[in-house]
C-alpha cells in the first residue's frame, strides 16, 4: 500500500475538498455505498471535464452519465475495492479544439473500520494541451453536449483509425461497452472494410470532401446492419490532417422497408402485366410511374407512352375535379376510394372507367404513391343512362313523364311569389276514334308528332310532359 493512500481517511475529506478547489487538475470525490459510487465533491475543472454541475452532487454515476461512460468508470472504481489500493488508468479527452491524454489516479479513503468508504480521483492532463481559458471551456461544453445528445452515432479516430472519442449512440448501435473498445480500432470491428476505408482515407488526406454513403456493417453479435456514414477530416491550425470524424446512422429498418416495398411492387407488376384491368402506379404529385400493357388494348396508349405523364392528361377535363378535389385528399384518411371518370383514348374519343385507388404507405403511415386500378364501364354507363331516361321520361314520346312534371310544378309553385308561370293542359280531341279507325300504331305516331311540335314552340327551360289518358 502506498504512503499516500495509507494515510487518506474520511477525516481528511474537508481538507481534500479545500485543496481540490484550488487545483487545476480535475478532482472527484466519490462516496462508496452498496457497490455504487456517488458524487460527493467536484472542483471546477472536474465539472468541465464531466460536463456536470452542482445539481449532480449526491447522485450516482449511472444517474449522471451515459450508460457506457458510467459502466467504464464503475469498472475502474471497482478495481480499487478489489485491489484495496491506489490504481490508475489512461483515457483520451476530446473537445472541438482540444485533445489531450489524461491519467486518472484513484486513491481509497478508509473509515474507522479500515473499510474503503470514499475514493478520490485526480485526473491530470499529461499532454501539451491546456483548456484553461473561458472561451475554450465554453466551446467544449457546446461540443460535448452535441456529441453526447445527438441520435447519430459519433466516433473520432486518429490517423491509424484508433478510437479517440465515441458517444453513447455509437455504443448502442454496435452493442459494445466502452471498456471493450478502449484498445480496439475501426478495423478490429470491421476487418473486411479495411481496403475500402484506406481508399477513403487517401481522399480525405488530399482534402476532398466525401459524400455520405451507405455501408453494410457488423454488430458485436454478428448481426448485419445497414448504415449511412459520413466521414470528415479534421485539420489543425496549420492545415495538417490530424483526425477523422465519423457520423453514422442505422438505416437497417428503412432499407428493409424499401426492399419489401420493391419486392411487393415487383410481384404486383408481374400480376398487373397480365391483367385486363388498367393498372397504374402514381406518385404523390400525380405522375405515372407504371402503366400496365392493357392500356394499349383499351385506350391505344403503350406503357412507355404513359410513364412520366400526369394522370390528368388522360382524364376528361370535366372529370378532373372529381379526382383532384376528392380522391387525393380522401386518400389521406381512407384505405381505398372508388370513382367513375371518362378516360381519353388515343383517337380523341372517351370511354367510361371505374377506378379504385389504393394508397401505398411507408412505415410511418404516410402514403408515398397510389395504385390505380380501372376497368371499362361504358356499356354499364349507357344502360344506366337509359334507365335514368326511362325513370324521367315517357317511353313513347320521350317527353317528361307525369312524376317529374309534378315535381317541376311544385317547384314553380313555390317560387310563384316572385316569378309568374303559365300552365297549359292540352287534350287530343277524339283520339280514341283515331285509334279505333286507324289502329294504335297510327295513334302512337300522332302522339309522338304532337310532342315534337309542342317542344318546338316553347323555350328550352319550359317543360312539356305527357300526363296519360291523351
Amino acid at each position: 500500500m502506498s504512503i499516500v493512500s495509507k494515510y487518506l481517511k474520511e477525516t481528511h475529506i474537508p481538507l481534500l475538498k479545500e485543496l481540490g478547489s484550488s487545483m487545476s487538475d480535475c478532482v472527484f470525490l466519490m462516496q462508496v455505498s452498496n457497490d455504487q459510487f456517488f458524487y460527493e465533491f467536484m472542483n471546477e475543472a472536474g465539472y468541465e471535464l464531466a460536463r456536470l454541475n452542482p445539481m449532480n452532487i449526491g447522485k450516482s454515476l449511472h444517474e449522471c452519465l451515459p450508460d457506457s461512460e458510467a459502466a467504464f468508470l464503475s469498472e475502474q472504481y471497482h478495481n480499487v475495492l478489489i485491489l484495496q489500493q491506489k490504481t490508475s488508468y489512461h483515457d483520451t479527452v476530446i473537445f472541438p479544439n482540444v485533445q489531450y491524454l489524461a491519467e486518472t489516479t484513484l486513491f481509497p479513503l478508509r473509515n474507522d473500520q479500515s473499510q474503503i468508504s470514499y475514493i478520490l480521483a485526480i485526473t491530470k492532463n499529461i499532454s501539451i494541451y491546456t483548456m484553461n481559458s473561458p472561451e475554450v471551456r465554453y466551446l467544449n461544453r457546446i461540443f460535448s453536449s452535441y456529441v453526447e445528445n445527438t441520435e447519430e452515432a459519433f466516433a473520432l479516430f486518429d490517423l491509424e483509425w484508433n478510437f479517440l472519442k465515441i458517444n453513447e449512440s455509437f455504443y448502442r448501435v454496435f452493442g459494445y461497452q466502452k471498456s471493450e473498445l478502449y484498445d480496439m480500432n475501426w478495423f478490429d470491428m470491421q476487418p473486411e472494410l479495411k481496403a475500402h476505408f484506406l481508399e477513403l482515407y487517401t481522399l480525405l488526406e488530399k482534402g476532398e470532401k466525401l459524400k455520405r454513403f451507405d455501408q453494410q456493417l457488423h454488430r458485436k453479435d454478428g448481426e448485419i446492419m445497414m448504415a449511412s456514414i459520413g466521414l470528415t477530416a479534421i485539420v489543425d491550425e496549420n492545415g495538417n490532417f490530424i483526425r477523422v470524424v465519423m457520423t453514422l446512422e442505422d438505416i437497417t429498418d428503412e432499407v428493409h422497408t424499401k426492399l419489401k416495398l420493391k419486392e411487393s411492387e415487383v410481384r404486383y407488376r408481374l400480376i398487373a402485366d397480365f391483367s385486363q384491368d388498367l393498372i397504374k402506379i402514381i406518385d404523390r404529385e400525380g405522375y405515372i410511374q407504371y402503366a400496365s400493357p392493357s392500356h394499349w388494348h383499351v385506350i391505344g396508349y403503350t406503357s412507355e407512352e404513359m410513364v412520366g405523364y400526369h394522370y390528368a392528361d388522360y382524364v376528361h377535363e370535366e372529370d378532373i375535379d372529381i379526382v383532384q378535389e376528392n380522391a387525393l385528399s380522401y386518400l389521406q384518411h381512407s384505405s381505398e376510394l372508388r370513382y367513375e371518370v371518362r378516360m381519353r383514348k388515343s383517337n380523341g374519343t372517351f370511354l367510361w372507367v371505374e377506378t379504385r385507388l389504393t394508397p401505398v404507405k411507408d412505415e410511418k403511415g404516410y402514403y408515398t404513391k397510389v395504385v390505380a386500378s380501372s376497368r371499362e364501364i361504358t356499356k354499364r354507363k349507357r344502360a344506366e343512362e337509359k334507365l335514368k331516361q326511362m325513370a324521367y321520361t315517357d317511353h313513347l314520346t320521350g317527353l317528361t313523364n307525369r312524376r317529374v312534371f309534378d315535381d317541376q310544378l311544385k317547384m314553380a309553385a313555390q317560387s310563384s311569389s316572385t316569378r309568374n308561370f303559365a300552365l297549359l293542359y292540352l287534350d287530343g280531341d277524339q283520339f280514341k276514334q283515331i285509334n279505333d279507325d286507324f289502329g294504335h300504331n297510327v295513334g302512337d305516331e300522332l302522339l309522338i308528332m304532337m310532342g315534337k311540335r309542342l317542344k318546338s314552340t316553347v323555350r328550352k327551360k319550359d317543360v312539356v310532359a305527357r300526363m296519360g289518358g291523351d
